[in-house]
């Protein structure tokens, strides 16, 4: 925008937006903060106007303060047109001069929502919707389109067609993610009255695209590859319970969706640590048979020598031998019964040796013994 319009106190900057009934703007008021500013012009052959009109003062009325509900700043009204200002979605945008809103609708076309982003997101969304429930407003357009994120955390915004629980009025909604009960009034041209229940099956059908990245029409197909998943099965029973045909057999109250959902993540847990612990188990006892094999080798070496080297041994050890030198006579016997006392010795006859003129005593052993 080269002239920049100012409405009130506010000056439009950037257009980032339009509904079935208005236009999108992105602002700022006189302080500089940056909001959402969004025009609804009034027409006098049309009433859609009013009942979004009625739907934003039922919705500040309540003066609703939670982190998972958008906040409404300022409303004004003159002849031609009422305008009201927000809280502004993050910018998906890296570049400043072009602005594409923080939705959960965007983040599904760049298949930004992980299984367990899917989880949480719905958990929040759920926090603020029971704040509503609690105040006796339902939404009544529920969908990916009016979730925004401000500051990264998920608030449900788009609140024009928010009504009283249980008032019975013209069908409102988008396709998708109306339930069957509804539809059927529409096409019988009756007014609907309105419950909870309408709610929690357009938010069964958020989850729905979130887990599986399917359209709402999709539903209830469910991608055979994801079955395979942890905790799947029950997420998938979740989302059938919250978007059966019939709204006796859904989830009675949002607290009983959440209750559902904190189950599933418990039994989840539950199964971490079961897994954790036969691992553990196993490593245990892998480590018990490494020491109690190391333990038995250490202990062979040492009581179990070889073959090899005891025979090394026997051949390295020296006899022992017992050498007589020739000695004079008179202590010949005596080394004879030194070196063989176990053995019966008998002294024989002196014989002559002409040569020396000495005389020997010719010894000698007997091995009878």
């Amino acid at each position: 925008m080269n002239n920049k319009e100012i409405i009130g106190q506010y000056t439009l900057t950037l257009k980032c937006g339009y509904g079935a009934y208005g236009e999108v703007f992105l602002a700022e008021d006189l302080s500089g903060r940056q909001v959402a500013l969004k025009r609804i012009a009034k027409n006098q052959y049309c009433l859609d106007w009013q009942r979004e009109f009625n739907g934003l003062m039922k919705y500040c009325h309540k003066q609703l303060n939670h982190p998972n509900l958008i906040k409404i700043y300022h409303i004004e009204e003159n002849k031609d047109y009422f305008y009201y200002t927000m809280e502004l979605a993050d910018n998906l945008n890296d570049a400043p001069a072009s602005f594409i809103s923080d939705t959960l609708a965007n983040r599904l076309v760049r298949k930004m929502i992980s299984l367990n982003d899917a989880v949480t997101i719905i958990k929040q969304l759920l926090d603020g919707l029971e704040v509503l429930h609690n105040n006796n407003l339902t939404h009544r357009d529920i969908k990916p389109a009016n979730i925004i994120f401000v500051d990264k955390i998920p608030k449900l915004s788009d609140i024009g067609l928010m009504t009283t629980i249980n008032t019975t009025v013209s069908f409102a909604g988008t396709m998708g993610f109306t339930p069957h009960e509804q539809l059927l009034s529409a096409i019988k041209k009756k007014h609907h009255r309105y419950t909870n229940q309408s709610d929690i099956y357009a938010m069964g059908k958020v989850l729905y695209c979130m887990v599986t990245h399917n359209s709402a029409d999709d539903f209830p197909v469910f991608p055979l590859e994801l079955m395979s998943q942890n905790g799947m099965k029950q997420l998938n029973q979740i989302i059938n319970k919250a978007c059966n045909e019939n709204p006796r057999m859904r989830f009675e109250n949002v607290e009983e969706f959440k209750d559902a959902l904190n189950a599933k993540a418990h039994a989840n847990i539950l199964k971490r640590k079961v897994s954790l612990k036969h691992v553990a188990a196993i490593i245990f006892i892998l480590v018990i048979i490494a020491i109690i094999a190391g333990s038995w080798e250490y202990r062979k070496s040492f009581t179990a020598p070889s073959a090899k080297s005891t025979a090394t041994n026997n051949i390295d050890e020296p006899k022992q031998t017992t050498v007589i030198s020739p000695q004079p006579p008179e202590t010949r016997a005596v080394i004879s019964q030194l070196v063989a006392p176990e053995k019966k010795m008998t002294i024989h006859k002196p014989v002559k040796y002409p040569q020396s003129g000495s005389f020997f005593a010719d010894s000698k052993i007997d091995d009878d013994f």
